[in-house]
């Protein structure tokens, strides 16, 4: 029985009126549950939809909803109305109806009953906000019989309306609004961007709130896949009858999906790597143009090979049927089997499947990604585009993730021609970071060629300062200095000359940690890069910290300091970047798998000491986080990590460098005049560790 039904509150009600704390008829205060009783009209959501559905139009105005252009959606639909399905889930990308699908279903409830406490979750409150300012309250507006069953007398807020006696109320999900509330249709719109802890538990407490409904419970969850495959909605589809929409070829008849899930077999792919192909020397800008004119889908028939547009594939999809997990499609190109069976209806949307965007404009989205990656090496645009612009499940990144064996590693990224301090001929300039320990500065030192090839190059631990005494980052200021006497001065042989060397042209140095680390970096680099003498250019030390959010720019703002922490004038204003460690980690596992040498392939020296070596695959991506495994060390894998950033910050890609003939003044390899004693070697790379180690002697 619904709460509104009982004696209790109709006595309720009633005792209100006649205190006057409320303004409402009696008559019809005792007759509203009774309503409820009454069977509801006999119409499905679809053809309320049909029927009744206005779409609100930029500008201002409204369509009615056209079954023809989302075609896709009356099944949809029909899974909503289906007592049977006790969640219907929808996977897909932006402006591709799942929303709006599970708006038409909230219209029928409201306006044919029978009425039903609704909560729309949402992932943050914000996101409530202007969904409730932009679209709820003008669907309730706009819709005349639902508008009428807006009670305005009755309990309302801007989040919360009461419909035909029901409360529906919009919510960000989070621990307190999951909790103690109940509806007998809950929606989770977005669940993907929620925050695991709730996304995980989602569809648990969907069912804990709704236990007292019955077949009325309805769970609509709806979302982009941005935490899959293995979480969030692509894990809520594992356990449902998962729909794939399929289309026939009009030249071949060969059954073929949009959606990634079918398998490449049968997948429709567009033709966009192809037109890359065939203009590599295109500038950028005239080659985006160029796909985006050109571009097409393709029928994954090998003997057909058929290149369709915007008309013809919406021709498809109207055409098209949803195919249940446990049907197959034959060598006779029909569909065969005995479809399994769930209490979850789920629905894969491909973007090639939505009215509402241009193949034209999905490819002019996917190669701004894609010049991204090129230049920078950073996914994290072109998974935006693959997730929320065409809804494919990205797996670039789970296959980066993945734990790597320290004796593959080795034998795959060895070169036996590369040594330990030592740069090799190919080798355009250096980057180096220098991580903060208790009681160490760990240096990491990498090479770098124009196509982002890498090497390590020297990789060494500093415990000492001259002088005999134990460094302490935390506590004494005067330890920094060791940072410029064994980093920022350090030079390495260039192999196969004997006069020629290379400096290290940019240096991260970590600025975050315990005691007054932070404090003494600053500090640290302001002093020496102030000295009227001989001082250190700005440019040449990024002081960082790792990013706390997936979210936050890849290599970070530049954040200007002028005081000390006590307020007093530092020597020069110096900057510090708080980088996301998460993505270029990222895209360095990636780089750790590219399979040959060339382009963004990773080199260890032959002489590399297994120790150093086993920390490059200490980290491992859990649930979506780095995280070291088994307490080992991690900081040749942070060493890379952040001379990537320094390589990226010197943005050597942006310029058109002849880096034979004429390169950039910090890439140029130079001589150096003998010590003393004659010997350069000794000198330029071995003077401070000599000296060190003479005077440990």
């Amino acid at each position: 029985m619904n709460d509104l039904m009982h004696p209790a509150s109709i006595a309720a009600s009633l005792i209100r009126i006649r205190e006057r704390k409320t303004l409402a008829d009696p008559r019809a205060a005792m007759l509203a549950p009774i309503d409820q009783l009454r069977p509801p009209e006999d119409i499905s959501t679809h053809e309320v939809a049909c029927r009744f559905r206005k779409l609100q139009v930029m500008g201002g105005g409204y369509t009615d909803f056209d079954p023809d252009k989302t075609p896709y959606l009356e099944e949809i639909h029909d899974a909503c109305d289906d007592p049977t399905k006790r969640f219907v889930i929808v996977k897909g990308p932006a402006r591709s109806g799942k929303t709006v699908g599970f708006e038409n279903y909230a219209i029928k409830i409201g306006q044919f009953g029978p009425s039903r406490n609704l909560l729309w979750y949402m992932h943050s409150g914000p996101d409530v906000q202007r969904y409730v300012a932009e679209r709820v309250d003008w669907m309730l507006n706009n819709h005349e019989e639902l508008n009428e069953k807006w009670d305005r007398a009755g309990k309302n807020k801007w989040d919360m309306k009461k419909i035909d006696g029901a409360i529906w109320e919009w919510l960000a999900a989070n621990a307190s609004t999951t909790r103690g509330r109940s509806a007998a249709v809950i929606v989770g719109d977005e669940v993907d961007a929620m925050r695991p802890s709730i996304r995980e538990a989602l569809i648990t407490l969907i069912e804990n709130r709704q236990r007292e409904y019955g077949n009325m419970a309805k769970g609509l969850l709806a979302s982009h896949p941005d935490a899959g495959p293995e979480f969030g909605v692509d894990a809520y589809l594992i356990k449902s009858d998962r729909r794939l929409r399929i289309w026939t070829c009009p030249a071949c008849a060969h059954l073929m999906s949009p959606c990634v899930e079918i398998g490449k077999t049968r997948r429709v792919t567009w033709n966009i790597r192809q037109l890359i192909n065939s203009q590599k020397d295109m500038p950028v800008d005239e080659l985006t143009q160029y796909v985006a004119e050109n571009v097409a889908l393709v029928c994954p028939n090998p003997d057909c090979g058929l290149h369709f547009g915007d008309t013809e594939r919406l021709e498809m999809d109207r055409a098209g049927v949803w195919m249940r997990r446990g049907l197959v499609i034959d060598e006779h190109e029909n569909i065969v089997g005995t479809p399994e069976v769930f209490d979850r209806a789920g629905f894969v949307i491909h973007a090639f499947m939505a009215p509402f965007v241009k193949l034209a404009g999905l490819s002019q989205e996917w190669m701004e990604a894609w010049d991204e990656e090129q230049r920078t090496g950073s996914h994290r645009k072109m998974k935006e585009v693959l997730v929320k612009s065409l809804g494919e499940t990205d797996s670039d990144d789970d296959e980066a993730s993945l734990p790597r064996d320290w004796e593959e590693v080795k034998s795959r990224l060895t070169n036996q021609q590369c040594h330990i301090g030592v740069v090799p001929q190919w080798v355009r300039f250096l980057t180096a970071f220098v991580d903060v320990q208790g009681a160490s500065f760990e240096t990491t030192v990498i090479g770098w060629d124009e196509q982002k090839q890498s090497v390590l190059i020297d990789r060494f631990s500093i415990k000492q300062r001259i002088g005999l005494r134990n460094i302490n980052p935390a506590e004494r200021l005067e330890d920094w200095d060791v940072i410029e006497q064994a980093v920022l001065n350090q030079v390495y042989p260039v192999a196969g000359s004997d006069e020629l060397f290379m400096g290290i042209a940019k240096v991260a140095v970590d600025s975050g940690g315990e005691g007054a680390v932070t404090e003494n970096a600053r500090n640290w680099f302001a002093n020496i890069a102030g000295r009227p003498n001989n001082p250190i250019p700005v440019w040449r030390v990024l002081l960082s910290r790792g990013g706390a959010h997936r979210g936050t720019d890849l290599f970070g703002k530049p954040r200007p300091f002028d005081k000390d922490k006590a307020g007093r004038p530092l020597p020069v204003t110096i900057t510090e970047r708080t980088v996301n460690v998460h993505e270029v980690k990222n895209m360095i596992a990636r780089r750790m798998g590219v399979p040959n040498p060339g382009p963004l392939f990773m080199h260890l020296p032959a002489d590399l000491d297994d120790a150093y070596g086993k920390e490059l695959v200490a980290e491992t991506r859990v649930m979506g986080q780095w995280m070291k495994t088994g307490g080992r060390r991690n900081e040749t894998w942070d060493g890379w990590v952040m001379a990537e950033v320094c390589r990226a910050l010197l943005a050597p890609e942006h310029f058109a460098i002849d880096w034979k003939n004429n390169p950039p003044f910090w890439a140029k390899p130079f001589k150096l005049s003998p010590n003393e004693d004659g010997d350069v070697k000794e000198s330029a790379v071995q003077g401070f560790f000599s000296r060190l180690a003479k005077l440990n002697s």
